[in-house]
């Protein structure tokens, strides 16, 4: 009598892995770290982390997850975001989206000043300005 085998294996999404012979099923990965039949777990996620900048505040990261992109909200409006590697460590923060407590204060200048429907940018403001304002106007702004 001959005996025949059958494997009804099946593929795994990307966050999830099989590592047992003749499984139907897969198993997830948390760390989303998949290479070939193996989870690579990664020691922990990214740290909570209170990180201060100048000129823009505090910004308060939760826990990372490892190969993942934080977002959160500045304290002068707009968003950061930052990578948490997938060795679960922070990388350098973007903070282009956020916004300076400087230049809420132009903003606020620009919405209240007689030219509002005419400011588009901050070099529309600039060069409006210099036709309407004293030099020493501009000290403070």
């Amino acid at each position: 009598s001959v005996s025949v085998t059958v494997c009804l294996c099946v593929r795994c999404s990307v966050y999830s892995y099989q590592d047992e012979e003749g499984q139907t099923k897969c198993k997830p990965c948390k760390s989303g770290i998949v290479q070939g039949n193996q989870c690579i777990e990664a020691d922990s996620g990214c740290a909570v982390y209170a990180e201060s900048l100048p000129n823009i505040g505090t910004l308060h990261w939760s826990e990372g997850i490892p190969g993942e992109t934080a977002t959160v909200t500045c304290p002068h409006g707009g968003m950061a975001t930052r990578v948490c590697t997938k060795k679960g460590s922070w990388a350098r923060s973007d903070v282009s989206g956020c916004h300076s407590e400087a230049s809420n204060e132009i903003n606020k200048i620009i919405e209240d000043s007689d030219d509002s429907d005419k400011v588009k940018n901050i070099g529309d403001f600039v060069a409006i300005s210099a036709d309407t304002m004293a030099p020493s106007d501009l000290v403070n702004v």
